[in-house]
C-alpha cells in the first residue's frame, strides 16, 4: 500500500486491498498522513506530519473488507470543489474534477503545451458551457494519469483560446473507472 499527497492536496492510495478512510489529528491539531502497509502478520503504520499549506483535509486509512485496486481520495477546496493534477505526456496539468462535463476538456494553452495543435477547422464540436455555447476540437489523449489511476485512449476536447483556464476532468475519464463516490465530503475515485 502506498499513500501519497499530490501537489493539489489529493491523497493517493495505491494497492488498496480493502481499506477505508478515517480522520487523524494529533493533540496540537496537526494533520497527519498515514502510510499503512498491509501484510500477512497485520498492519504497520508510519505517519508524516503535513504542513498547513498542504491543504485542510485530513485523511488516513484503516482496514476494511471492501475494495481492491487503485484509489484516489480528493479533498474539497474551501468552495467544495475537487481538483487533481493530471499527468499527460509527462506534464502536470491542474484540473477541476467535473462530473457534469462529458469529456476531459483542455484549455487551448494547456493543449499546446501537451503537443495538441488543432487547426481552426477542427473546432466543430458544440459545447454548452456556463458562458454559453462554444466550439471545441476533439482529440484523443493516449494516456491520462491522476495519482495512481491511469486511463488510456481518453476522448477529450480542446477549448478555443481563452475559453477555459486549465482543464476539466470529465466523464470521458471518470466513466472508465470502476466507480467514484462522495464519502464524508471526500471524493473517492476507484479503478
Amino acid at each position: 500500500m502506498n499513500v501519497a499527497r499530490t501537489a493539489c492536496g489529493c491523497v493517493a492510495l495505491a494497492g488498496m486491498a480493502g481499506f477505508t478512510l478515517s480522520h487523524m489529528t494529533d493533540p496540537r491539531g496537526l494533520a497527519w498522513l498515514a502510510r499503512v502497509h498491509a501484510g500477512e502478520s497485520g498492519h504497520q503504520a508510519a505517519s508524516t506530519p503535513l504542513s498547513a499549506d498542504q491543504g485542510a483535509g485530513i485523511v488516513g486509512v484503516q482496514p476494511s473488507p471492501a475494495s481492491s485496486g487503485a484509489v484516489l481520495v480528493v479533498l474539497p477546496d474551501i468552495y467544495g470543489q475537487y481538483h487533481a493534477d493530471l499527468e499527460i505526456e509527462g506534464r502536470r496539468v491542474p484540473a477541476l474534477i467535473d462530473t457534469g462535463a462529458s469529456w476531459v476538456s483542455l484549455s487551448f494553452e494547456a493543449a499546446a503545451t501537451l503537443g495538441f495543435f488543432p487547426a481552426p477547422s477542427d473546432f466543430k464540436v458544440a459545447v454548452n458551457t456556463a458562458n454559453g455555447v462554444t466550439l471545441a476540437a476533439p482529440v484523443t489523449i493516449p494516456q491520462v494519469r491522476v495519482g495512481p489511476l491511469t486511463v488510456r485512449q481518453v476522448k477529450a476536447i480542446v477549448q478555443q483560446r481563452g475559453a477555459l483556464s486549465g482543464a476539466l476532468l470529465g466523464m470521458s475519464f471518470l466513466r472508465s473507472l470502476s466507480g467514484f463516490s462522495i464519502e464524508s465530503s471526500k471524493l473517492v475515485l476507484r479503478q
